[in-house]
């Protein structure tokens, strides 16, 4: 995925603040460290017994009115989540200021585990349904009614807006671009959560330009921390809108809300716009992410899931300055390595093509680029292209000639410039701007684009760039959200490029817009060769892992086993290389096989076999308390485990992890191996695993059998 990057560092730009705070985090775990216990000592709570990983059941909540009009939400063990009125941001078509208001709402109808709602406000009403499922769960639903004589455009609606349940409740956010598994707490000061920036403005949301808000995406907590239980949020279907879970900070009454956003969308006068359900529950974390994850894939499914795809991308050696001989270099030394089941690729990515919106090849590339897809397959491998087709480079014919296919807000500027690009084309400094998704000229353009590079025989699309649609743009069709805009793009590319070819979404998150369009997605941003770039890979693909082989197969970007530029040492690169592997998901590189020494070799073979990685039945994530990962354990049958132990401190040290924090089950007769190339003293007893000695800054894989299974 591509942000605004700085193309020496290879690196987004939104990693400079996760940096700052994993360096201060480093700081304090600078210390001698002998021994390392890990334990969580919650509630209890009813666990489900499935036969691989323990469930804890949800709390089943109760959802009232109160006779003041404002909803509360009840678990059978826990706080109460109290005062949740309605809030509506809207303004008549065509002007300035958002008129934002609060209501309370009144029972229209009530039924057996189901009430519905009605919120009135000065030009608009709300019809909020909420039911329950047999769990215990809630699900919100709705739509929004224009009542005035003129058009309305909306920024957003919320479901709820009301206060938090204790004055330590913390959002646990999910929120994408930012350090995943963020805990929020009230009592933060905090700047504006949204804002124009990297060359990107954004509408001007009434909520979003105020500071002291802390925001989720689709999906979020509210709790203590995500080892213990807590509400958790997520929006789900009809898959037209992105919704946002938020808390306002530092206030003497901190609050929440449960947002749809609507983006200024238009609603013409008697008409209305079905909005968008979401689901409530009160439980553990990846549990219950874990559902929403399978509600979303059953309602807007379904899922194209494949087995794990590996192989080799060009980016993070040779970058933008990647040559054919880079590549052939690639077919060359993996022609050796197995064909597992989800096939292998090679893969060039950016750096081939004359400058975005003209993706024929440059240079060497002009007459070398159509021969390459042959010569890999006939190697054995898909052959792989990296594409950014909504990108126009300001010295495209486009920019002069059509400029209504482009990207612009009511000033008639640019929404969205990168500079990505700057040298390409002849150019030094130059500019590249995206195109207007819903403009019927733009959209054939792109449909061509594609259409173009499949004849040339390419089979595997990483599609990068194409998250790129601003909420302050004039839109084509003004009754669109962001939402429907990028999930309509994301249906043309499927469209162009036929049903048998591989589309890789590099979107560097879980978005709901790809589900049923894509075959693989990057689930975070890109990875670079340091150990701060690499604590964000490993908390991005945990925390999003629970989406792979569901909505698609999760791409969490390259592992890294080379020397020359990294500064990894091997036991660094293992625990990126070992976590991708267990969790079943893509497993690429932009090494060449040449720059592995024999350990390294092992390392990756592991997983590039004739079976591949394999997708876990099950998986648990258990954080240490200063949010770093403890360890990681996934099920693939009963009464066989494999476990990943993180040791996150520069010291070698004895690290203890309880099984009944890994929701394995309460057995008497583990016995333990290791699944690499550790030989630490392990061993389980009392419920208890314990590594002896582990390596300073690693990962050791346990694998843990139940004779009894």
């Amino acid at each position: 995925m591509r942000i605004q990057a700085n193309r020496t560092s290879n690196r987004g730009v939104y990693l400079d603040d996760f940096q700052s705070i994993t360096g201060k985090l480093l700081s304090a775990l600078r210390i001698v460290a002998v021994s390392l216990t890990c334990h969580h000592a919650g509630p209890a709570l009813a666990v489900e017994k499935s036969g691989l990983l323990d469930v804890l059941a949800p709390t089943p909540l109760v959802a009232e009115l109160t006779a003041l009009g404002a909803v509360e939400i009840t678990p059978t063990v826990g706080p109460a989540l109290k005062n949740c009125r309605s809030y509506l941001a809207s303004r008549v078509a065509g002007s300035a200021p958002w008129q934002e208001e609060f209501s309370t709402y009144k029972i229209i109808s009530r039924t057996n585990g189901q009430m519905v709602l009605e919120a009135n406000f000065a030009k608009a009403k709300a019809t909020v349904t909420i039911g329950r499922d047999t769990a215990g769960r809630l699900q919100l639903s709705g739509n929004l009614a224009a009542t005035s004589a003129e058009p309305l455009e909306i920024a957003r609606f919320h479901y709820l807006d009301g206060d938090l349940p204790t004055s330590e409740t913390c959002l646990l956010s999910m929120r994408h671009y930012e350090p995943p598994g963020r805990i929020i707490k009230p009592t933060e000061s905090l700047k504006v959560p949204v804002k124009s920036n990297w060359g990107w403005t954004r509408l001007n949301d009434p909520i979003h330009s105020r500071n002291n808000i802390g925001i989720s995406g689709d999906s979020g907590m509210l709790g203590a921390d995500w080892n213990h239980s807590g509400f958790f949020f997520g929006f789900t279907s009809p898959g037209s809108a992105f919704g946002e879970l938020g808390i306002g900070t530092a206030d003497k009454a901190p609050s929440f809300f449960l947002s749809v956003l609507l983006d200024g969308v238009r609603i013409d006068p008697g008409k209305s716009r079905v909005l968008e359900n979401a689901i409530i529950s009160y439980g553990d974390s990846q549990v219950e992410l874990r559902h929403w994850i399978g509600v979303c894939r059953d309602v807007l499914g379904p899922a194209r899931v494949r087995p794990p795809l590996i192989g080799y991308c060009s980016w993070y050696q040779v970058v933008s300055n990647v040559q054919p001989e880079d590549i052939r270099r690639a077919i060359d030394g993996f022609a050796g390595f197995s064909k597992p089941p989800g096939g292998r690729t090679i893969q060039i990515d950016d750096g081939y093509q004359v400058m975005p919106g003209d993706w024929t090849g440059r240079s060497k590339w002009k007459d070398e680029l159509g021969k390459l897809p042959g010569e890999m397959r006939a190697a054995g491998f898909i052959p792989g292209i990296w594409v950014a087709p909504t990108a126009i480079h300001e010295s495209h014919p486009i920019v002069k000639d059509h400029p209504e296919w482009l990207q612009r807000n009511a000033k008639g500027e640019f929404c969205i410039v990168f500079h990505n690009w700057a040298n390409f084309n002849g150019m030094t400094h130059a500019k590249s701007y995206f195109l207007e998704p819903d403009h019927p000229e733009a959209r054939k353009f792109i449909l061509k684009s594609l259409q173009d590079l499949r004849a040339q025989g390419w089979d595997y699309f990483k599609i990068d760039c194409a998250y790129t649609v601003s909420s302050d743009r004039v839109k084509y069709d003004p009754a669109k959200t962001t939402f429907e805009s990028l999930r309509d793009q994301w249906q043309l590319f499927r469209e162009a490029l036929g049903e048998d070819a591989l589309i890789n979404s590099c979107n560097g998150g879980m978005w709901r817009y790809t589900i049923g369009r894509v075959d693989i997605s990057r689930i975070g941003g890109d990875i670079g060769g340091s150990i701060g770039q690499l604590r964000h890979a490993l908390a991005e693909m945990m925390f999003r892992a629970h989406a792979n082989g569901v909505w698609f197969q999760c791409d969490p970007d390259v592992f890294y086993q080379r020397r020359e530029k990294s500064q990894l040492n091997f036991e660094q690169s293992h625990m990126l290389t070992g976590t991708h592997g267990l969790l079943g998901m893509a497993f690429l590189t932009s090494d060449w096989a040449g720059q592995w020494d024999a350990q390294a070799t092992e390392v990756v073979k592991t997983y590039w076999n004739q079976t591949g990685p394999i997708v876990p039945a099950a998986q648990h994530l258990f954080l240490r308390p200063d949010g770093l990962p403890a360890a990681l354990a996934v099920a693939y049958e009963k009464g066989e485990y494999a476990v990943t132990v993180y040791n996150s401190v520069i010291t070698p040290s004895d690290i203890t992890i309880f099984l009944k924090d890994l929701r394995i089950p309460a057995a008497t007769d583990y016995s333990t191996s290791h699944g690499d190339f550790g030989k630490e003293p392990i061993g389980v007893k009392n419920g208890e695993l314990t590594i002896h000695g582990q390596p300073g800054e690693s990962l050791r894989i346990v694998r843990i059998h139940s004779s009894s299974k």
